[in-house]
């Protein structure tokens, strides 16, 4: 009687599935993520973010995607992921590839703590340099009435253009050529005086 208990619990726990996970648990992998990386303000404002991880068989991980995405942030990511060391999912008892999606939850009062990141020469001088520029070089005559751009300065006080808004090749070719010519003097955001 007691061997067929135990061969029926052999049977019964091969046949469950088995997600893949960080070899020091997912709470020490998040923990880590908040401690290492450069983590975007807007992260801290939504209070978190979601990953998604494919593991294959031989334990090698593979960030798939990021919500929401902040490719700056993507980069430093991935390069963490892939260098974290993880276990293989297992189905039916054998190792293969499997994605999870890991909830990472952020404290949004650690950003009462937080400097942006600003221009060094102020950000009135900035918005001002920045429209004269536009206004004498490729748009003299603004043919929309409203502009978008999105970047990100990571730990350097370098520019990393996420967006620009209209898509208008001149238009971006020109505000490239202005956020390269600023790169390195801005001072980058700072959580606990660390950037």
């Amino acid at each position: 009687l007691l061997l067929i208990l135990f061969l029926t619990s052999l049977i019964t726990n091969a046949q469950r599935s088995i997600e893949p996970y960080p070899k020091q648990g997912i709470e020490m992998l998040t923990k880590q993520i908040e401690e290492k990386l450069s983590i975007p303000y807007s992260y801290y404002e939504k209070e978190g973010f979601a990953m998604q991880v494919t593991v294959d068989s031989l334990s090698n991980a593979k960030l798939t995607s990021l919500d929401p995405y902040t490719s700056l942030f993507y980069k430093e990511l991935k390069k963490f992921v892939e260098n974290t060391e993880w276990v293989a999912g297992k189905n039916n008892g054998l190792a293969n590839t499997q994605t999870i999606l890991i909830p990472v939850k952020l404290d949004k009062r650690k950003i009462a703590n937080m400097e942006k990141a600003y221009p060094k020469e102020g950000l009135n001088a900035f918005y001002e340099s920045f429209v004269k520029y536009i206004s004498t070089t490729y748009y003299r005559s603004f043919k929309h009435s409203s502009y978008s751009v999105m970047f990100e300065v990571d730990e350097k006080g370098k520019i990393n253009i996420n967006e620009i808004k209209p898509v208008d090749g001149g238009f971006k070719f020109e505000v490239t050529r202005f956020l390269e010519r600023k790169t390195e003097l801005w001072t980058p955001a700072k959580i606990d005086g660390k950037p």
